[in-house]
């Protein structure tokens, strides 16, 4: 989907095409959005992409369609509705496992092949990057494929184009319980002295705002308001950047990092620039954070979304209520931002060395006795 301008026109008019499948042909549209304003072109332009979605796909009907078909029109709708990086990694998930299936139509996937599929991939390997070792596949991998699957196969339904998903989604359990991975106080300070300066300030920002990083990325001078204390993260359409669910919110500034903004701030551009200007790259920012970590000799492997575990589980050790957590990390149910609901073993110890049970001790009134095993074993 693009906007452009006609010669003899002030509107903005959008163009998209849509298609029913790989080997048909494509119809293409170029409609009006009737108003000058770019920002407004991109909303109406989005609108009318949705509308001709429902009129080229129309309700389901007594035509099998085959996962391919189904497929095509799940990703016509997901760039409409979420960011394209988004809609490339769900493709390439879904296809993975399709592949792997060996199905053809919807009704062909049974629990007894997810099963055989996800016992499959757990004993594949796959060849490190970095060090070319090969590592076995983690149950949370395996995962990610299964319900980029599952909400490919729930959204067909929802929209009509399928009666029912076919099977149950049964999910791997995670290794390790899942727990999350974040920095303590005393790991923080070295971490950051380990950055570079351009990485030690993007870290900083993300571990005082618990930004993601495309949302840190792609912040801008305008989106600040200093003197309110708050920054403001909002989709932007013309950039290619859209956030997570497609919702804005407004985070707190704490009077450091606000007063940090204020030092550096200018008029226009990107808060956060690479070394020789421009906006900051993700690859170059996750191996400065990588490279940090393990300079710093921490004992976990830190990616740029740790920092954002780390603001999150701070605020959660600090006392703050899950609600508030939940609104300030963008979260849609409450459930997900329940994970950062976890103490360090410090924090458990002092916990602890609150606890005061009437019963036992010096100065307890009443001491309660407890029941003792005498000869023969038994209580008594």
């Amino acid at each position: 989907m693009r906007l452009r301008k006609k010669p003899n026109s002030p509107y903005w008019y959008v163009d998209f095409s849509l298609s029913r499948g790989r080997g048909t042909p494509r119809r293409h549209y170029s409609l009006s959005t009737h108003t000058k304003d770019k920002t407004l072109a991109w909303e109406i332009a989005r609108a009318r992409q949705k509308e001709k979605l429902r009129e080229f796909y129309g309700v389901a009907s007594n035509t099998r369609l085959s996962l391919e078909e189904l497929l095509q029109r799940y990703m016509d709708w997901l760039r409409v509705h979420r960011a394209e990086r988004t809609a490339q990694r769900a493709e390439s998930a879904i296809r993975n496992v399709l592949v792997r299936l060996k199905v053809r139509f919807p009704d062909e996937i049974s629990s007894e092949k997810l099963t055989a599929f996800r016992k499959r991939r757990l004993r594949e390997a796959r060849v490190l990057k970095r060090t070319g070792e090969r590592k076995k596949l983690s149950a949370f991998t395996v995962n990610v494929e299964i319900r980029h699957l599952r909400a490919f196969l729930r959204r067909c339904v929802r929209s009509k184009w399928l009666a029912q998903v076919p099977c149950d989604f049964d999910m791997v359990k995670l290794r390790g319980g899942g727990r999350v991975v974040f920095l303590t106080q005393e790991e923080v300070g070295p971490f950051l002295e380990n950055l570079p300066a351009w990485a030690r300030w993007a870290a900083y920002l993300i571990l005082n705002t618990g930004l993601r990083y495309e949302e840190a990325a792609f912040l801008e001078w305008p989106d600040l308001d200093l003197e309110a204390g708050e920054v403001w993260v909002q989709s932007k359409p013309d950039r290619g950047f859209h956030t997570k669910g497609g919702k804005a919110r407004s985070i707190p500034l704490t009077p450091e990092i606000a007063a940090e903004l204020a030092g550096r701030r200018k008029d226009s551009g990107w808060v956060l620039e690479a070394p020789g200007g421009g906006q900051m790259k993700r690859q170059s920012f996750v191996k400065a954070v990588r490279v940090a970590g393990e300079r710093a000799t921490l004992p976990k492997r830190i990616t740029p979304h740790v920092l954002r575990h780390t603001y999150a589980s701070h605020l959660a050790m600090s006392g703050v209520d899950i609600q508030t957590i939940k609104e300030l990390l963008g979260h849609s149910s409450i459930l997900t931002t329940a994970i950062y609901m976890h103490t360090d073993a410090e924090h458990r110890r002092r916990a602890v060395a609150k606890l005061r049970m009437p019963g036992i001790g010096k100065d307890t009134e009443r001491v309660i006795q407890f029941p003792s095993r005498g000869e023969s074993g038994k209580l008594t």
